[in-house]
């Protein structure tokens, strides 16, 4: 930057309060904070800050990156460092890291980094930066919760930036894929916390919470969409609703349903990602779907 004033003083980027500097390299996407870190040393370490790549983390991935996720980069970059790979650790030759838990010969992948040897160079005390790169090129399999139908999987998920889609594996004693494809909403996936791993064994995770104070009766039937389990329930009152437990937040919510005749006897399903109700009566089947998701009107 060049000031042609009256004594023709010259100014460079790097001359300007350290405030100020700070407060351009916030408003730089991603791409230009590496543009940026090319120009000399020092530009190189500040735009490798952690504090101007966690703006950048939370607004792409604070949806599906939870705590369990970043315990286990953390991980990844102490063992990188390290140098030495040892005990719930392990690496093949291409340089790719997991971390495991369990027992022989039951053992499952935590999280799986491919070729962590770059976590060695450029990235190496960059620990969000190195983060959002390993997630932007796929290399780093997180772990995060994927609904399929009723069942919900501890999973690893892995990113396409091309397509912008996911896929998600999960290993025990092999890789298999349980969804390509995969896009961002929610109805499909979700960070994994550590309170959903409460109780946690080999193939059940136990979740205990109150019951609801004001509902009579909940039905035995139940159906998981968007990373809640959905019941029909009446209260003290005698209203019916559908009553939803949301996995990440693990509080309750109701939704009005459509008014129905007497005598009628409701059912909830799932179809096409979709919640939907069921009325039955002795003279009619009536089929109603939510349109927009929380909204019983729709």
């Amino acid at each position: 930057m060049e000031n042609n004033g009256e004594k023709g003083i010259n100014m460079s980027l790097m001359d300007l309060p350290e405030a100020t500097l700070d407060c351009i390299l916030k408003w730089l996407s991603p791409i230009e904070l590496c543009v940026m870190s090319m120009v000399c040393a020092s530009l190189r370490d500040r735009c490798g800050s952690n504090h101007l790549w966690e703006k950048h983390m939370e607004f792409k991935w604070g949806r599906v990156i939870g705590e369990v996720a970043y315990k286990e980069w953390q991980c990844h970059i102490r063992k990188a460092k390290e140098g030495t790979l040892l005990g719930d650790y392990f690496t093949n030759l291409n340089g790719s890291l997991g971390s495991l838990s369990g027992t022989w010969p039951d053992l499952y992948l935590g999280s799986y980094l491919e070729d962590c040897g770059n976590l060695n160079g450029q990235f190496s005390n960059k620990f969000m930066k190195a983060l959002y790169f390993s997630l932007e090129t796929g290399r780093f399999w997180f772990p995060a919760q994927f609904y399929k139908g009723l069942t919900i999987y501890n999973a690893l998920f892995s990113y396409d930036s091309k397509s912008d889609i996911f896929q998600a594996r999960q290993h025990n004693g092999g890789w298999r894929f349980l969804g390509k494809n995969i896009g961002w909403d929610m109805r499909h996936f979700t960070c994994l916390q550590p309170n959903n791993r409460v109780g946690i064994s080999k193939t059940w995770i136990n979740i205990e919470v109150n019951y609801l104070k004001n509902l009579i009766y909940m039905s035995g039937y139940s159906v998981a969409l968007n990373g809640a389990l959905h019941w029909i329930g009446i209260d003290v009152d005698g209203n019916m609703s559908i009553w939803a437990f949301n996995f990440d937040t693990e509080r309750f919510q109701s939704f009005s349903i459509m008014p129905m005749d007497q005598g009628t006897r409701p059912g909830i399903f799932e179809f096409r990602d979709f919640l939907c109700l069921i009325y039955l009566n002795e003279l009619l089947i009536t089929m109603w779907m939510m349109e927009k998701y929380g909204v019983g009107e729709s």
